[in-house]
């Protein structure tokens, strides 16, 4: 045997061990990928275990402190809506005490305006009765004539 077959011979053997090695590598690989995502689906499960509790907690503040910001705004409502009757009585009175005196207003000019037509109908009659006479007194004459 030559030493080239002997070198050919220890190439194939070699080749063989290492696609062996390569093999083997291929298959712990594959195993430890494998091992390293059922390690990782589990962090992810727990994670989003965690994750929905921290949400369900935050939830939970949330809707109290949602609760209590009613309840003060129904309070503030409230006390406006008090302090807005208030405001709404004494513009009432208010205006009651403006209409009492308007009316009071009205009826003395109502009044004054019936004194003035009683003295311009008094005047006014004076007139009449003053033209009459005077009328007749021109028909006298002209029928005296």
């Amino acid at each position: 045997m030559g030493l080239r077959q002997q070198l050919e011979g220890v190439m194939a053997r070699l080749r063989q061990q290492l696609e062996g090695v390569v093999v083997r590598l291929r298959q712990q690989l594959e195993g430890v990928v494998a091992r390293l995502r059922q390690q990782l689906q589990g962090v992810v499960a727990r994670l989003r275990q965690q994750l929905e509790g921290v949400v369900a907690r935050l939830r939970q503040q949330l809707q109290g402190v949602v609760a209590r910001l009613m309840q003060q705004l129904q309070g503030v409502v409230a006390r406006l809506m008090q302090q807005l009757q208030g405001v709404v009585a004494k513009l009432r009175q208010q205006w009651q005490r403006q209409l009492q005196g308007l009316q009071g207003v009205v009826a003395r000019l109502r009044q004054q305006l019936q004194g003035v037509v009683a003295r311009l109908r008094q005047q006014l009659q004076g007139v009449v009765a003053g033209l009459r006479q005077q009328w007749q007194r021109q028909l006298q004459g002209v029928a005296g004539l």
